[in-house]
């Protein structure tokens, strides 16, 4: 029997979408080609390959119908080819608390410094498109004039909140413990 793929649900998932979005209109064969989820066995005999091919598609068509409860359709026209149903599939309104809109943009911006992840010019333009609505809350401290902070501080301080409200870059330098400098460019999303 073959081996199974070590992949999660979610990422197949994503995979399956991705691939129809980017191949469509796409045979079922050609899917299971381009994605190792669905992939093919070697060696086996009719009978078991028979119960394989079935398991594929029963695998499939239980991942088509999880994506059409999360609101995105992959039809089949009259030749069996697959592709997403624009004008079917919707994207429902989702509410997040501050900390899980914190949270999704420190797992993207992780995503985005992956040198192995294959979507960073896709999941750049999801965060430009999604930005304004993901409130990411103002986690500095707000300073007072009398704290004991220098003013380099507070400069630095007030840098770091005008760069979490605009969503940009950040670069500065940096002072470790034993005295090295480095610069630093970073993507602020807040600070604890």
């Amino acid at each position: 029997m073959p081996t199974e793929p070590k992949t999660s649900e979610g990422e197949r998932l994503i995979k399956l979408t991705l691939y129809v979005k980017e191949h469509g209109p796409v045979d079922f064969a050609t899917i299971r080609r381009g994605l190792h989820e669905y992939g093919f066995a070697d060696g086996l005999d009719p009978e078991q390959e028979q119960r394989y091919e079935n398991k594929v598609r029963r695998m499939f068509e239980r991942d088509k119908t999880t994506l059409e409860s999360c609101g995105i359709f992959i039809v089949a026209d009259s030749q069996n080819q697959y592709s997403l149903d624009y004008g079917a599939s919707f994207a429902a309104p989702v509410d997040l608390s501050n900390s899980e809109s914190s949270l999704l943009r420190l797992a993207c911006a992780a995503l985005l410094e992956d040198d192995e992840y294959p979507f960073k010019s896709e999941l750049r333009m999801v965060l430009v498109k999604i930005g304004d609505e993901l409130e990411v809350p103002d986690l500095l401290p707000n300073m007072t004039l009398d704290a004991p902070h220098s003013e380099n501080t507070v400069t630095g301080l007030k840098k770091a909140r005008k760069a979490i409200a605009a969503r940009k870059r950040l670069e500065f330098d940096y002072t470790d413990a034993h005295g090295s400098t480095t610069s630093r460019s970073v993507e602020p999303f807040g600070c604890l």
